[in-house]
């Protein structure tokens, strides 16, 4: 007699890091605007990295981070960014919006082929479960950013 056994699972949100950063205080942060660029810039020296790194912001409905966290870290060139390892990070934090902002180490802002289909596939998956993806974000080696949703070039003043 053959018995099937069924393994249970439970799924709880596991905080990632305790670790902090200089001295910004992230908890209450409200975005507002690509600007938020700078901030994750600060914390994370994205323009310093000789790699690329995609960060996600995870956001409530007042545009309020419930978490932030770092997706991928890649090579010169390129990272990795699974839509559904993004999207996953969303929904355990509960978060209605999302923000990404990943680093060109080149300095050059054009976003890659690459970047446009990440959005439009993230987008895409991100619409169909009721997540707003707000932007996305490529911050240079000099400070300064440009959104590939807005289509705007800026700078950290």
């Amino acid at each position: 007699m053959n018995k099937t056994i069924y393994k249970r699972f439970n799924i709880e949100l596991v905080e990632e890091s305790q670790e902090q950063y200089e001295s910004i205080e992230i908890k209450d942060t409200k975005v507002a605007s690509t600007e938020i660029a700078a901030q994750v810039n600060k914390i994370f020296r994205l323009n310093r990295k000789p790699e690329e790194y995609l960060i996600l912001l995870c956001l409530n409905t007042k545009n309020y981070i419930n978490g932030i966290f770092e997706i991928s870290h890649g090579n010169d060139m390129s990272t990795a960014a699974p839509v559904a390892n993004i999207l996953k990070r969303a929904l355990l934090t509960n978060s209605n919006k999302i923000l990404i902002c990943h680093n060109h180490p080149s300095g050059n802002l054009t976003p890659s082929k690459a970047d446009y289909q990440l959005t439009d596939r993230l987008h895409a998956a991100a619409s169909l479960i009721g997540i707003q993806l707000l932007d996305h974000i490529i911050i240079g080696n000099n400070n300064d950013y440009k959104s590939i949703l807005n289509k705007k070039v800026g700078a950290k003043g």
